[in-house]
């Protein structure tokens, strides 16, 4: 294509665009049209809906649009532009963000106070910014497979979170504020590098799930009052030890891979032990009678008998039981 065609083709191509773009908008707009080729009568009023963004979210979000189209992954990231567009239009109350080359979360987000998930999963997002403490009817809050290293101190303000998930980040602490979120029924804080929970008192009524496997945590259980907690998993941390008041109402315990392990009591409700990897100050022979038990994976010990393996066999339970190398 000649220089003066392809000048041509840029200015009809701007002919048939919203008057009110600026001219960054609509050189992006055309570049769009001659990635698309044939693609592009599919996508003209598509493109043209993306006038709904201010000037800097056009251009920050076409940018990366025009990434994916030269990588042939246009097709799904087109589906999240559009989610983005029609929040902006209508207000949809569910959107997940994932995979994308942003290092930012586009500010459209922040004014969508009816947003009530918001999921943003493998970015290079850094930092979240603090206006998304005005999402104040997120019930579910989850960023995983981001570098995150700072907990947001907002978090607080979030006061209808019910499950909050940053697993797989690089978060080393929690903030206290955490505990304001006291509809909180679910905390995933899983493969970050925490070292504690904060040292005040934290309190989550609501709270029934716990999981911080692979951090070098410690937790003070004094300071954390979850009367409801049924399923823990505090696999590959430091925890050595739980509290009766917290084991006995376990449903479901992960606890793999950690040593010294110091055995507490349970209660019958138990369903499920998982203690791979792990050694253990004694063998917890009392499970195999629980009522509910279905699977269950402990060392081999010589305390364990052919009549509790019957009891489990009875019971059509998962049994495991390895050899401490």
């Amino acid at each position: 294509m000649s220089e003066n065609q392809e000048l041509i083709d840029q200015e009809s191509c701007k002919e048939e665009l919203y008057k009110d773009l600026s001219d960054d908008q609509k050189n992006w707009y055309c570049h769009f049209k001659r990635l698309f080729s044939k693609d592009y009568q599919n996508q003209l009023e598509f493109l043209k809906s993306c006038s709904c963004f201010d000037e800097k979210e056009w251009k920050q979000n076409f940018k990366h649009v025009l990434h994916k189209v030269l990588n042939d992954e246009c097709t799904a990231y087109n589906e999240i532009i559009k989610n983005m567009i029609n929040m902006k239009n209508s207000g949809i109350e569910k959107l997940i963000l994932t995979s994308l080359v942003l290092k930012n979360i586009p500010t459209v987000i922040e004014s969508q106070i009816q947003l009530k998930t918001l999921i943003i999963n493998d970015m290079e997002i850094h930092l979240l910014p603090t206006d998304l403490k005005n999402l104040t009817n997120l019930n579910i809050l989850q960023i995983t497979k981001c570098p995150i290293y700072e907990f947001p101190e907002w978090i607080g303000q979030l006061i209808n979170l019910t499950k909050l998930n940053f697993s797989r980040c690089r978060i080393s602490k929690i903030s206290p504020t955490i505990s304001k979120c006291i509809q909180l029924s679910s905390i995933d804080l899983k493969f970050n590098i925490i070292k504690e929970f904060p040292n005040e008192r934290l309190e989550f009524p609501n709270l029934q799930r716990l999981d911080v496997e692979g951090n070098p945590i410690i937790i003070n259980w004094e300071n954390l009052n979850i009367p409801n907690l049924i399923v823990l998993n505090i696999s590959q941390t430091n925890i050595t030890s739980i509290p009766d008041i917290v084991s006995t109402n376990l449903n479901i315990l992960s606890w793999n891979c950690v040593r010294d392990i110091k055995i507490p009591n349970f209660g019958q409700e138990l369903i499920y032990i998982h203690l791979s990897g792990s050694i253990l100050d004694r063998t917890p022979i009392e499970i195999f009678s629980f009522p509910n038990i279905k699977y269950i994976n402990i060392p081999f010990t010589e305390n364990i008998t052919k009549e509790d393996i019957e009891k489990i066999r009875s019971k059509e339970t998962t049994l495991v039981i390895y050899k401490i190398k």
